[in-house]
């Protein structure tokens, strides 16, 4: 079977995704934040990427040269979201194209129960030789083996990429597939820790930047056994802790909290807001409130240029007592780094570590 959309030529991954996303879309006109959304969810190792626009502009370049969309006029006020590099295109259209003559389709299956809430939902050729394949894999495989979505991609159709593709089709997103009955799932990113065993129970520090994580665990390796915490340290590395935090199940032993810390200013908030969020039903995001306490008790304070969002939202994450030193703090266009609490500052009060 052909994995790409049936009106495409070969593309990459990224456009692949954004071309399915296009062609669901119910208007012609289809915004770029509809567009990144599905990208992010599609492939979250865009999280955390440098490269992540200019992957997104390339990819939306692949799809108007395959005449899958048109762009904005080049020149066009509101056409184009110009605020970074590369432009991106505030919107595309759907460049809509009539049925080839005489074609055909693949022959519809007689689906088995669990298959059928899908089968009601496609409408397209491309979806019911999804399902033919699904069903026919299935029929010839009844013990599943719970494995990754790339090994499962590769076994069902010989590319390890094609299912993640694939599943950000509408089949997917609309719940009647998923990735569950085909008895695989995504695997999260590596998330870098370090275990310094101490007293229990065991507690998860989350560092949002490297220079945090590395102080911290040199400052806790410091301490004698009997008096540090059983601590694993984290590094969150920005928006990737979003996408990454699935490791923590596979920590040993296993945390009964997870605390987090990074800048204080408007992209590290929301960052903490977005990773609180993502991790709901497991075990909740916790603020490091020692370490936020000190960054803003000690804290240089810089000009902040991270963000220009509003975040009232993510300030709720905060305990109630913090929430209006960090309005304060933000309301005056400042910043605090969490470098604030470095190794000098961890190693001289060790209470920052003992207190989590």
């Amino acid at each position: 079977m052909n994995d790409q959309p049936p009106h495409d030529p070969v593309l990459s991954a990224l456009a692949v995704t954004l071309a399915v996303c296009v062609d669901e879309y119910g208007y012609r006109r289809v915004p770029l934040t509809v567009l990144r959304e599905r990208a992010y969810v599609v492939h979250p190792e865009l999280y955390g990427d440098l490269q992540a626009r200019a992957r997104l502009r390339d990819s939306i370049d692949e799809l108007a040269v395959a005449g899958t969309v048109q762009l904005p006029a080049a020149n066009s006020k509101t056409g184009w979201d110009d605020s970074m590099s590369p432009r991106l295109p505030a919107w595309v259209s759907k460049v809509v194209r009539p049925p080839e003559s005489g074609a055909r389709g693949p022959k519809r299956k007689i689906y088995p129960d669990w298959l059928e809430p899908a089968a009601a939902v496609a409408t397209r050729d491309d979806e019911f030789e999804l399902l033919n394949r699904v069903a026919d894999w299935r029929r010839d495989h009844v013990d599943l083996l719970i494995v990754p979505i790339e090994e499962r991609s590769l076994e069902m159709f010989g590319d390890e990429k094609a299912l993640g593709r694939r599943s950000g089709s509408r089949l997917f997103t609309s719940g009647a597939l998923s990735l569950e009955m085909l008895g695989c799932h995504r695997t999260p990113l590596p998330l870098p820790s370090r275990h310094i065993p101490g007293n229990l129970p065991t507690r998860l520090l989350v560092c949002e930047n490297s220079a945090a994580y590395y102080s911290m665990i040199k400052a806790a390796q410091g301490l004698s056994p009997e008096v540090r915490p059983d601590l694993h340290v984290a590094f969150g590395g920005g928006n990737q802790f979003s996408v990454g935090h699935g490791e923590i199940a596979f920590l040993d032993p296993v945390p009964v909290r997870v605390l987090y810390c990074g800048d204080l200013d408007r992209a590290g908030i929301q960052i903490a807001a977005r990773a609180a969020e993502s991790i709901a039903g497991d075990l909740p995001l916790e603020p490091a409130v020692p370490h936020y306490e000190w960054m803003l008790e000690h804290g240089i304070r810089q000009p902040d240029g991270s963000s220009q969002e509003t975040v009232d939202h993510a300030l709720a994450w905060f305990p109630v007592e913090l929430r209006p030193r960090v309005r304060e703090l933000l309301a005056t266009g400042m910043r605090i780094s969490q470098e604030t609490v470095g190794l000098r500052a961890l190693t001289q009060h060790p209470e920052l570590i003992q207190r989590m």
